[in-house]
């Protein structure tokens, strides 16, 4: 899913008001061309396209190996037996691409239709997900410029309990993290 939040008392290019936006969206669950699954290299990329509006692009650079993930995916009939890049629609999001902007990277465990209550108790897990390199590009001094989403630009929220998710940072100048989440461990006493 992608989701996105605008939040500005006033705002500058129509002077006006504006209250807090909150949306998100999800592609249609039913392509299951657009699973992808444990062992799957994605590169994912949000953009503004054009003034107060973003896209998200997910392109798969390699497919699993893992048999039990290949079973699953061949049994969907899909082209090659393989996953298919996705490009969301256009959607508006107020001031992107024009004002300063803040981006959010989640690793979180499926529960759909939990979203905005307590996390579920579940015997789920996600065994070191590998951000490989973390970019934003930001327009420094009039040139656009290409920096690591480090520790320096970031504020971690490991939520809801930090005994559950550890994060270790890969290497730092490439804003790559290992992160893994295990509900189970904030269980034992």
């Amino acid at each position: 899913f992608w989701r996105y939040i605008y939040n500005e008392a006033l705002d500058v290019d129509f002077n006006v008001r504006r209250r807090e936006v909150n949306s998100w969206n999800v592609s249609n669950p039913r392509s299951l061309c657009y699973y992808y699954f444990p062992g799957d290299t994605i590169r994912m990329k949000i953009y503004s396209p054009i003034p107060h509006y973003l896209q998200l692009r997910i392109e798969v650079v390699q497919k699993t190996s893992i048999p039990k993930y290949v079973a699953i995916r061949k049994s969907y009939g899909l082209l090659n037996d393989s996953p298919s890049d996705f490009y969301s629609p256009l959607f508006h999001s107020q001031g992107h691409g024009v004002l300063p902007a803040e981006f959010k990277r989640v690793n979180s465990i499926d529960q759909f239709g939990n979203e905005g209550y307590h996390a579920k108790m579940t015997q789920a897990t996600v065994s070191e997900a590998l951000w490989h390199e973390t970019y934003l590009y930001r327009k420094i001094e009039g040139k656009v410029v290409k920096v690591p989403m480090n520790k320096e630009r970031q504020v971690s929220m490991i939520c809801p309990s930090e005994e559950a998710i550890q994060v270790v940072t890969l290497i730092e100048s490439k804003g790559s993290e290992s992160i893994t989440i295990h509900p189970g461990k904030s269980q034992v006493q």
